[in-house]
């Protein structure tokens, strides 16, 4: 309970299940009754009109005068004099395409039942334009009569005198309506812009003003004398966004403007200088000012959405006080002669006349409990709660036992062939003779404990060159132990890169039962055919591979039945195309136990070297001592040759980074000594400046295509690294025999997957986690170990990478063995399986002393900037972008020290 809140003397709830905005409370005496107490008129976006006079202490029905059902949504609502050739106050209402103008009057009943109060329409204006705000007074300092102006959604005003349409103006430099109030002592219209500023419009310039729309038409006479622009009597920057603008306008007092922003509270003069201002702590909702007792003071109420309200005398706060709800808008008015009352109203439609006042404190402290604490009981208590904070747990958290299974499982189900008619994607362009084989995957979900689940979404993400026809599918809802409806997953391929890898992961989320969010995932494998298509065995190669088997070879057509082309098939070769026009060969020996593999391009190999393995084991399962090997040096030097091109585009990124950089800055240079000569009142030779301009353009052009044309080349290199490293891993499992558990370590060691779009690439994480490795648990001895982290950079070079990468693979070949403890493993043999590692390993692994460092580092850094002329660096950078539609050969470096 708080002792400072405000004091309810009267309250209601205009509707139900309607909304109210800052426009739709209005405290008036709109019936003009000769006691002079005010009127609460409410209106709403349901387009109800309510008039309350409230008699405490609680609300009766008599309390509601009148209740009208207008068509349209209600805005605004005004109370002033306008009707003509009456003083009696009368009742505006603004909606959306038009306003209207009411009369309120009551008539006295012949028997005893009250008055019956009636509303009359006395005159309404239609508009072209959707309204949002509205404001009145005596435009032009006409006295006895009240105006409307009505703003529009786009910055048009309407000016209405009473019966009759005026005229209407355009305001300059309009983006989004604010609030809009008339100003009597100025005669102007003061607005809030979105440009945080405030805009002071005088009324007689309006008045004389042309619309723009007006002055462009064509088709007004040539004999009218044309009219003034709209120009601003001044405008004040606020820094802020005005929500409510009052006019603070009393006799101890100067008329002075209050505006509330999202921010704070600005006080400004009539003229626009600043009186006051007060940032708030809090998030303001509305305000309204009322007369202070102190002379040149200005009390303002200002309410907040966290409840409360706070009278501020100035900057200064007086009081401050609890809300029952967030007000939308807040009056005072006078009623039963009780001066003063604060009327709030809620956007739900609570309205509450209240007053500022304190509730005495009832709470009274309890004695002090003095007897001793029994710390067995506590213990025991705590025992038991801690028993049920673990039972909560169990039930909120899935069971992760080997035993247990899932309760909403993704039941994927893949077509034993492709679709008959390849898939045609709408986002892209390709032709009919380029489009390539589908495979549509249906993909349900069934939950075993769930009587429903909720909110469901499958995803996938496949890896280029894959793509699918859709990322995420939606499932409002699943019940029983059904099936849900098939999702829908067409996987095709795009592009010229290798593929390396058949499978393909698909992940649901979802909302169970009892509110709990949980994922499920599951792996599909897509069939070889899909990736490529049967070919003619090339008798020749660039790389080859040869696996060793003990058993006799089978015949080729009996591993790959969907790769036969005709009756009869070569029983020792069978050929393999990709879509990027890459062919690999797969020949089995006539007299040996040796099958070849054999292409082009070694990163080719990666998925049939995998499938081939894969579908060998599977057709000897039943046999228990049937292994295969890989006997030969491993392919390093070709794998070294794809880091190395991988690398070396990861700089040539940085470096057309660099020379962007560089003539943007030129480029910015350059226009801002321009603008200083088109500026200068004499103006001054340009001295080839826009020449100098042109010429740097242009490189900027080049620059930027030649960089996209690297990042396409990028993308295509982190593709075959990907699956040359793909390749080299399945190599060194048939090469060491590694178990499962090995292998997925030294697949954590030497990631397949290469990201091409992030800062932290792949080469400086293999290294650290290799390197890390190497002085842990490969390392030769104990005091060789180290734990000390390097920064993970970009590295000049690949020669640290490559020489860390050899000594994992020589010291798992003799016998090391990979885990995370870091326990150092028994000495390591000397050994010269590999001829690409040095024999002094102890003169290769120390530390760089300072002066070697110095020296690589001198070697690594770029050559000091060359002196040639502005046009070899445009005709470099031509000459970069014109190799752009080169996949496979490196783009040339940029001249990127030359300035024009």
């Amino acid at each position: 309970m708080s002792l400072f809140k405000t004091r309810e003397w009267w309250s209601t709830s205009a509707g139900s299940e309607e909304r109210f905005g800052s426009g739709c409370l209005c405290v008036a005496n709109v019936d003009n009754k000769p006691d002079g107490l005010d009127k609460i008129v409410v209106g709403s976006f349901s387009g109800a009109l309510r008039i309350y006079v409230p008699k405490p202490p609680e609300y009766h029905a008599e309390d509601l005068l009148i209740e009208a059902q207008l068509q349209e949504p209600i805005l605004q609502v005004l109370a002033g004099k306008f009707v003509s050739g009456s003083a009696a106050l009368h009742l505006a209402v603004l909606h959306p395409r038009k306003f209207a103008v009411y009369g309120v009057s009551g008539t006295s009943s012949s028997v005893d039942h009250g008055v019956h109060y009636t509303l009359a329409m006395m005159y309404q204006h239609g508009m072209e334009r959707t309204a949002c705000n509205m404001t009145s007074g005596p435009f032009g300092e006409i006295k006895g009569k009240d105006f409307i102006c009505v703003q529009s959604m786009d910055g048009f005003l309407y000016f209405f005198e009473q019966e009759s349409f005026a005229f209407g103006r355009f305001l300059p430099n309009f983006l989004l309506p604010g609030p809009i109030l008339y100003v009597s002592r100025t005669d102007s219209f003061v607005t809030c812009s979105s440009a945080k500023t405030v805009d002071s419009f005088k009324y007689r310039v309006l008045a004389v003003a042309t619309d723009d729309e007006k002055k462009a038409n064509r088709e007004i006479e040539s004999t009218k004398k044309p009219g003034k622009k709209v120009t601003m009597d001044w405008s004040f920057q606020l820094g802020d966004y005005g929500m409510e603008v009052h006019v603070a306008s009393f006799e101890s007092v100067e008329p002075s403007l209050v505006i509330l922003g999202e921010h704070g509270l600005y006080c400004l003069s009539d003229t626009g200088s600043m009186k006051f201002m007060k940032k708030l702590e809090y998030n303001p909702s509305c305000i309204v000012p009322y007369a202070s007792v102190a002379q040149g003071k200005i009390n303002t109420l200002v309410t907040s959405h966290s409840l409360q309200l706070c009278v501020y005398q100035d900057v200064q706060l007086s009081w401050a006080s609890k809300l029952n709800s967030a007000p939308v808008a807040i009056r005072v008015g006078n009623f039963q002669n009780l001066n003063g009352v604060i009327v709030t109203l809620d956007n739900q439609g609570l309205l509450n006349c209240c007053y500022l006042g304190t509730d005495p404190s009832l709470f009274v402290a309890p004695p002090v409990d003095s007897r001793e604490i029994n710390y067995e009981e506590g213990d025991k208590e705590m025992r038991e709660l801690q028993k049920v904070i673990k039972e909560t747990q169990k039930s909120l958290l899935p069971d992760l036992t080997e035993n247990h299974k899932e309760d909403v499982q993704l039941i994927p189900v893949v077509p034993p062939c492709l679709d008959p008619e390849p898939y045609k994607p709408d986002d892209l362009e390709v032709r009919d003779d380029e489009l390539r084989p589908s495979i549509t995957i249906g993909v349900s979900i069934k939950s075993f404990t769930h009587k429903s689940i909720t909110d469901v979404t499958v995803y996938t993400q496949p890896s280029l060159p894959l793509a699918v026809n859709q990322t995420i599918a939606h499932i409002d809802k699943i019940v029983s132990i059904d099936p849900s409806p098939e999702v829908k997953f067409v996987f095709f391929t795009i592009g010229a890169l290798i593929p390396y890898k058949r499978t393909v992961g698909i992940t649901a989320s979802y909302t169970t039962d009892a509110g709990a969010p949980r994922v499920c995932s599951c792996t599909i494998e897509l069939p070889l055919s899909l990736f490529c298509t049967p070919c003619s065995p090339s008798k020749a190669a660039q790389y080859k591979i040869t696996l060793d088997t003990n058993k006799p070879p089978l015949p080729l057509a009996e591993l790959f039945p969907e790769f036969v082309e005709g009756d009869e098939a070569p029983a020792n070769a069978m050929g393999f195309h990709f879509q990027a026009n890459v062919e690999v060969t797969l020949l089995a020996s006539k007299n040996s136990q040796r099958h070849r593999l054999q292409s082009d391009r070694l990163e080719a190999m990666a998925m049939i070297c995998e499938e081939f393995d894969r579908r060998i084991h599977q057709y000897f399962a039943e046999v228990p001592d049937f292994a295969t090997s890989y006997t030969a040096a491993l392919p390093l030097p070709d794998y070294f040759q794809l880091i190395e091109s991988h690398l070396e585009a990861r700089h040539q990124r940085q470096r057309y980074a660099r020379l962007l950089d560089e003539r943007a800055k030129q480029f910015r240079s350059i226009q801002k000594r321009l603008l200083t000569r088109f500026k200068d009142k004499t103006p001054a030779p340009l001295i080839n400046l826009d020449t100098l301009l042109e010429g740097t353009y242009r490189q900027i052009m080049a620059v930027g295509e030649a960089s996209e044309a690297n990042d396409v080349f990028i993308k295509e290199r982190a593709n075959a690294l990907a699956a040359g490293t793909k390749l080299l891993l399945h190599l060194m499992r048939l090469w060491i025999n590694l178990s499962a558990t090995d292998y997925q370590l030294l697949e954590s060691l030497l990631c397949p997957e290469v990201d091409f779009l992030g800062e932290q690439g792949w080469e400086e994480t293999v290294d650290a986690a290799v390197s890390q490795m190497l002085k842990t648990s490969l390392s030769k001895s104990a005091r060789e170990q180290s734990v000390s982290f390097n920064s993970v950079e970009i590295p000049p070079d690949a020669g640290k990478l490559k020489k860390h990468i050899a000594l994992l693979c020589d010291r798992l070949k003799r016998g090391g063995k990979l885990n995370l403890v870091g326990v150092p493993n028994t000495p390591i043999p000397r050994s010269e399986a590999l001829d690409y590692v040095d024999g002094d390993e102890e003169e290769e692994e120390r530390e760089d002393s300072v002066e070697e460092r110095g020296r690589k580092k001198t070697e690594a850094s770029p050559p000091p900037p060359s002196a040639e002329s502005a046009a070899a660096a445009v005709s470099a950078v031509m000459t970069a972008a014109a190799h752009r539609k080169s996949r496979l050969s490196p783009l040339p470096e940029l001249v990127s020290n030359q300035k024009v």
